[in-house]
């Protein structure tokens, strides 16, 4: 075996130890080994090497009914700092957070979608520089990345925003350029994939190896988990959920992709505004609907009806496909699934085959913005546990 095959061999043994410990919570090396299928000599060696990196530390002992006792194993999610940043519409949010996702500082800044290149990468490096020196003010602990998750198609590999309907830019090489005035480590990502990536490290996605993330809101997205791996595809785009075809009637809908017949045309905000609007006659917000609904106003109980028939089918598309552990709702829309859930839950009932409605459990995760930053800042940790390995 080469020193090539060897070194790749160390790195794969590596992260597949650091990713057992940090799911496990606290475990012993023995246990580590059993887990893993590594001999315990090896398993003693990685371990070793990721305490002197300040990874891992040691945290008391295991109860033994007789025997030596076994020392647990952690992984020092304050060895180091994270700053996860979300780009949304006009605003940048980035937070400083430690290894487990707890925020230790957060800021906003403000930009225009007419914002040129160089005038956007100036904001972003602003909240990022700001950060940085807080942190150095204040701990003094050592950055080990920077995770971004931003709406569009992304070159994960080199860090390149190669488009986006949020920002309005093709090929921005936020990475690249960002690591130049930082010296740190940039990592960008697929919101919905950042997401995807936070629950499963961080959330409810911890204990199951197969899973869907399925963003609800002005757009439908969908992260995969596909043995304990986010699957991105060939080109970087798997999970363009909103984008599969439920209908080719001459009459369908048109979405913001420019085709007609999407599922997001049908089911996301922008459809339920639409159906209240043909119901009641009345323009209202998703909030306001949201809040007629929640006062049980008919004309918005059936707009979430609606479009829950047509989530089922895209739902239920998703479970034959991928036959997954578990589907976790999000995004801003997850508050309004509580008024489409019943209609969901009869359409995949009867759409999925062997009787997976019953195996697949669908959770729901309120939004909340620092779900994101956190899946940005897991991001970093699974980059850095990787390239450290």
């Amino acid at each position: 075996m080469s020193k090539g095959d060897l070194a790749l061999l160390k790195n794969t043994n590596m992260t597949t130890v650091l990713d057992k410990i940090r799911a496990e919570g606290t475990v012993s090396r023995a246990h580590i080994s059993r887990l893993t299928g590594l001999s315990r000599s090896t398993c003693s060696i990685l371990v070793d090497e990721l305490i002197s990196d300040g990874l891992v530390i040691e945290t008391g002992k295991e109860e033994s009914s007789g025997g030596r006792k076994a020392i647990l194993l952690k992984l020092n999610y304050e060895g180091g700092r994270a700053i996860g940043i979300k780009i949304m519409q006009n605003n940048i949010t980035a937070a400083l957070v430690d290894l487990s996702g707890k925020i230790i500082e957060i800021q906003s800044e403000s930009f225009s979608k007419s914002s040129s290149k160089s005038t956007f990468i100036d904001i972003l490096s602003k909240v990022v520089l700001s950060l940085t020196v807080h942190e150095k003010i204040n701990t003094n602990e050592k950055i080990l990345g920077i995770g971004i998750g931003v709406g569009g198609k992304i070159d994960s590999n080199t860090g390149t925003l190669l488009e986006s309907s949020i920002i309005n830019m093709r090929n921005l090489k936020i990475g690249k350029v960002l690591e130049e005035i930082t010296g740190i480590p940039v990592y960008l990502e697929n919101d919905v994939n950042a997401f995807t990536v936070g629950e499963k490290y961080f959330g409810s996605g911890l204990n199951y190896h197969n899973l869907l993330c399925v963003t609800l809101g002005d757009g439908i997205g969908a992260g995969i988990i596909v043995d304990d791996n986010l699957f991105r595809g060939s080109h970087h785009i798997a999970g363009e959920f909103g984008h599969i075809r439920i209908t080719n009637s001459s009459t369908a809908v048109s979405c913001t992709c420019g085709k007609k017949g999407c599922l997001e045309a049908y089911s996301s905000d922008h459809a339920i505004i639409g159906y209240f609007l043909e119901l009641s006659g009345e323009a209202k917000t998703i909030e306001e609907i949201t809040s007629l609904a929640e006062s049980e106003n008919n004309y918005a109980l059936q707009a979430f009806v609606k479009a829950g028939t047509y989530l089922g089918y895209g739902l239920s598309t998703l479970i034959n496909l991928f036959d997954p552990e578990t589907i976790i709702i999000g995004g801003e829309g997850a508050v309004y699934y509580k008024f489409m859930e019943s209609e969901i839950n009869r359409v995949v009932m009867e759409d999925t085959v062997y009787g997976l409605f019953d195996e697949v459990k669908i959770q729901v995760v309120l939004f909340d913005d620092t779900l994101w930053i956190r899946g940005v800042a897991a991001l970093v940790v699974k980059e850095v546990f990787r390239k450290q390995a």
